[in-house]
């Protein structure tokens, strides 16, 4: 396998994705196929997933001659890759006899190459799909990016609400509380089903991992509903994201759980025959 990337573009991207993917795990695992690679991760907590395809014209070179699975350390590669400077193609390379990815990085003037050594790890692919979420809406990635980073300071827990086209986020702590009223006129576009307020629950840093990617991807859908896990989707040339976050419950919410209880994607999601 050998795939190289001379796009800065690209190469940024890549790096917001590695940044992502280390807030979830230490671990990842990269599934080179004939017309792409493949990413999936899921937090140790299942409480998020994290799911990308990339098409091989993303890649400058794309030579995979069958099927590959490598796994390493995130946290690894990371730190490579961010020795990149413009003007540099990054190259990432196994043979079938070696158990070490090798990465090449091509500046103008030198040549710096580095080897990480690969994982045993058991990947287990989980297929993914959408539901009929009661609203959908689009944005710009960078607004959702500064309105997360403020709703930040006040608390943990995110609240979506939809109700008369209007959106509206919401956080509350011990310094306070914040809403941000949202009305439609000001999105890319808003879906709710009619006669209902649609409402939802989660954890606020998950949502701030992906709306860091703001460089790599202009804008962004959010789908949520009070029955399943909010689904955040980014789409770019050549790219595209999938990112499932579990909601949380309260008492309020469910019967017999603990407050602010968070549910297991693997089971709200992936175990949902409607997936």
């Amino acid at each position: 396998m050998k795939v190289v990337i001379t796009s800065t573009k690209n190469i940024l991207c890549l790096l917001e994705i590695l940044k992502v993917i280390k807030n979830l795990s230490q671990d990842v695992s990269l599934c080179f196929q004939q017309d792409e690679v493949y990413i999936q991760v899921m937090d140790h907590s299942h409480i998020c997933l994290f799911d990308t395809h990339i098409n091989r014209n993303w890649f400058e070179v794309y030579e995979v001659e069958s099927d590959e699975v490598i796994s390493l350390n995130v946290t690894i590669l990371l730190k490579i890759i961010n020795l990149y400077t413009i003007n540099t193609s990054v190259e990432l390379s196994t043979t079938d006899d070696s158990d070490r990815l090798t990465v090449i990085l091509k500046y103008p003037d030198m040549v710096k190459e580095f080897e990480i050594p690969l994982m045993d790890i058991d990947f287990d692919y989980l297929q993914t799909g959408e539901n009929d979420y009661g609203c959908d809406f689009e944005m710009h990635t960078k607004i959702l990016d500064k309105h997360i980073s403020e709703l930040m300071i006040f608390g943990e827990v995110l609240n979506f609400k939809c109700k008369n086209e209007t959106l509206q986020l919401a956080a509350s702590g011990n310094d306070g509380a914040m809403s941000i009223k949202i009305p439609e006129s000001t999105l890319e576009s808003l879906s709710v089903e009619e006669g209902r307020t649609i409402k939802s629950k989660v954890d606020i840093k998950y949502i701030s991992y992906i709306s860091k990617l703001s460089a790599s991807f202009k804008n962004v859908s959010i789908s949520f509903d009070d029955q399943y896990p909010l689904f955040v989707n980014c789409k770019d040339e050549g790219i595209s994201l999938k990112y499932f976050v579990a909601p949380k419950f309260d008492d309020d919410d469910q019967d017999g759980n603990d407050s602010d209880n968070d549910s297991d994607v693997e089971n709200t999601v992936m175990g949902n025959a409607d997936i």
